[in-house]
Parts: C-alpha cells; structure tokens; sequence
C-alpha cells in the first residue's frame, strides 16, 4: 500500500508539470526553395489566394503553394539608371517603387548626391521617377515603406565625408512621389537610423541614434504624426541598446521593440522591450540569445520572435518565453522573417548562407582538369550561396478545460485500482 501511495503521489506532481510541456510549435512541412538564384534577402511575406507570396532582395517575387511546393518565380525588372538600388517594395496597385541614389561629379572630391524615387510596373515600364537633390556626398536610403494613405516613408542618412558628418532623414511623399514634409536630424557627429514602422493610426515610428564620439550608443525612440511632428520621444538611458532590429505595434496599442543591447560588448544580449502608447518604458527583458531579427503580435496577445541559433520563440505579453522551437537547416543563419498567416499559424523563412569548400564540392560533383596529360582535381575556391527555406508551423497550445478531462480521468482510474487493490488484500 505505501508503495501504491507514492506512486499516486509521483503521478500527482507530473500531472502539474503537463500544462509547461504541452506549449510547443509543431512544424507542418519544411521546404527547400530550389530556385537557382542566390536569395540576398527577405523583404516580406504576403498572403495570395492559392499560397504565399514572398519578396526576395534580387528582386524577385517566389510564389509558394499552401502545400510549400514552389509555384513560380518572377524575376523584377529594376531600373535601368546607373544608381545603385537601396531598396524597393511592392505597393498596393502591384507595382514596384524603388529607392536609388545617383551620384554625379562635380570636381576633385566633392560630388552631388540624389535620392529618386522610381515606380515601376512589374514589366519594367516607368510610371514616375521622383529626384530629391541633397548636397552632400552621399546618400543611403536604408528604407522605404508604403503607408496606409497611399503615399512613401524613406529615411536613411547623408553622408558629408569631406566634412566627416553623417545626418539622418526622414522623407513623406503623396501617392506621386512628391513631398510632403521632411526631417534631418543633426545630433552629433553621426546621426543614423535603424528602422521606421507606421502604426494603425497612421502615425510613424522612427527609431535611430546618434554619435558624438564615433560610437553609436546614444539611441532614440520617436513617434511622429501624419505631418511629421514629434508627438513623443524616448531616449536610451535605462534602455542600453545597441541595435534596434525591429518594431511592431503591440497588442494594447503600445510599441513592442527587439534589439541588441551594450551590457557586454563581446557578447551582447537580445533584448524585448515594451513601450507605453505614450512612449514610456513598461518593461525590459533580456534573454541570453544572440539575434532578434523580427517580431510579430499573435491574436492570442503574446508574441512570435525569429532568433539565431533557436529559429522561433514564442514570449507572453509580459517578455517571458513561452516556447522555443529550434528548425534546423543547413548552412548559417544570414536572415529570418516569419508572418503571422490564417488560424494563427506561421509561415518562417529562413535565409541561409552556405560556404562549401573545396572538399565539400568534390563530394557532389568531380571537378578535373588536365595538366601534363595527366588528370587531377582543381583546387577551387570558396564558393558562397544562398537557400531558401520556408516552413509552415502550427502551435499546439495548452487548452485548461483538455487538461482537466484527462487529469481526472487519470485521478479516477488511479483511485479504483488503489480501492480494489486494497479490497483485494482484505
């Protein structure tokens, strides 16, 4: 009987420890898109009747099937200037807006930099092409996003390299490319910024920093309106950031913030970082993982993270981890973005960066040359390449009401056994 008794006493403690073990993440199907092209990076992921679109920095559109066979892929025309493309993205009528830079020579170590803007139809047909002159050296317009009426956000920085000064901008443009307001931000020595995000009212998050001594540890968090006023601002102090990776609205309406932050330069922390809708710190989490490249609100109010190393983690509203769900592939870690999609399930994509050797390639494939009539093996040199891969994961959450059915059915049927035992030995 005693020995009876404390295996109702082991199962009774297992019993509570089943409701921290049943949260997981389930992968669906994981699939390698073989597309013959060396995918530098992922812009976003959207939803399509038949699958997934995603857009790829080529640029190319992949079309996926909700099975995750590969469907199709369209290469984009870019524009056929000579500036370099920054970056680019795809608006609401399925045309393409690019944001390029053109530099053009004026005399010994003093250039004109412009920024133009270049809509586009996915056959390569110019719409419009919009040129914001600015005079300095150069221009880096890291960001480009559509807002919700109609119209472009850029921001990025100017570079005065004869004058060792970097400035930061923000530009808002209608529908046709042209200006509404602008910003620069002249903080210090460098000004820089590290993402922009519009938030369901319309208004625009705009998170960068600035330098006086050349390193980048003075951040800022800014909320401006429709008309590019600052509605509130908060500064690093407490925050200790070093990079800001990526914003989204939270749930309560606040600002939910990934970053990297300073505690230990050599190996510094990723960070969770919740705002108020006002712009105040409500709370800071840091977590020993390496790299938060992306954050998404689930409709269950907690959140889904992409990491390096541990692909996806799912944190309550209050920055704990719910889950961690590691998808392997092959290759390093390069990028990873993941996208809430239907019935609160996740499409991940993985952007991985394969170096083979040259014993790695010989494996595959025989690579031979001639050399004194003799045959021998090239030495060849590293080769880069990168895969996409694209999974589909549905979470298996912890449901209470499931949880007590099976605990009492156990509870019940542990009971008669003990009572007939015991009738048994009378």
């Amino acid at each position: 009987m005693y020995k009876i008794q404390n295996i109702l006493g082991i199962l009774f403690i297992f019993l509570l420890f089943i409701p921290f073990a049943c949260a997981d993440a389930k992968v669906l199907w994981k699939k390698e898109v073989n597309s013959n092209i060396n995918i530098r990076g992922i812009d976003y992921i959207n939803m399509r009747n038949k699958g997934f679109e995603v857009l790829v920095s080529n640029p190319a559109i992949i079309n996926i099937l909700f099975d995750g066979s590969l469907e199709s892929i369209k290469n984009i025309q870019t524009p056929s200037s000579d500036g370099m493309i920054y970056d680019f993205t795809k608006i609401t009528d399925n045309n393409f807006l690019f944001a390029s830079v053109s530099t053009d020579y004026v005399r010994y170590m003093t250039y004109t930099s412009s920024l133009r803007l270049i809509k586009m139809n996915e056959t390569g047909v110019h719409e419009w092409e919009k040129v914001f002159t600015y005079d300095v050296n150069d221009i880096y317009p890291w960001h480009l996003i559509e807002t919700k009426d109609n119209g472009f956000l850029v921001s990025g920085e100017l570079d005065e390299w004869s004058n060792d000064r970097l400035y930061s901008f923000v530009l808002k443009t209608n529908k046709d490319g042209e200006i509404q307001w602008e910003d620069i931000y002249d903080d210090g020595i460098y000004s820089f910024i590290d993402t922009i995000f519009e938030t369901s009212e319309g208004d625009y998050i705009i998170a960068g920093g600035y330098s006086t001594d050349g390193d980048d540890s003075n951040k800022w968090i800014k909320k401006l309106d429709t008309e590019g006023k600052e509605v509130w601002m908060t500064q690093d102090g407490e925050l200790d950031i070093m990079n800001i990776h990526d914003i989204e609205q939270a749930n309560d309406q606040g600002i939910i913030i990934v970053a990297r932050t300073i505690s230990n330069f050599e190996n510094p922390y990723s960070a969770v970082i919740k705002l108020d809708y006002g712009g105040n710190l409500e709370w800071i989490k840091k977590h020993d993982l390496k790299l938060y490249p992306s954050i998404k609100p689930l409709i269950d109010g907690n959140y889904v993270i992409t990491s390096e190393g541990v692909s996806l983690i799912k944190i309550n509203s209050t920055g704990d981890i719910i889950w961690k769900k590691n998808i392997s592939t092959h290759g390093s870690d390069t990028e990873a973005y993941v996208e809430v999609i239907e019935n609160n399930n996740l499409l991940f994509t993985k952007n991985d960066y394969f170096v083979f050797s040259k014993t790695e390639i010989l494996k595959n494939k025989t690579y031979k040359s001639y050399k004194d009539g003799k045959v021998e093996e090239r030495i060849l040199p590293l080769v880069d390449s990168r895969h996409l891969w694209v999974t589909k994961i549905r979470e298996i959450e912890f449901k209470p009401s499931f949880y007590i059915f099976i605990s009492l059915l156990i509870i019940i049927s542990i009971t008669i056994t003990y009572l007939l035992l015991l009738h048994k030995k009378k």
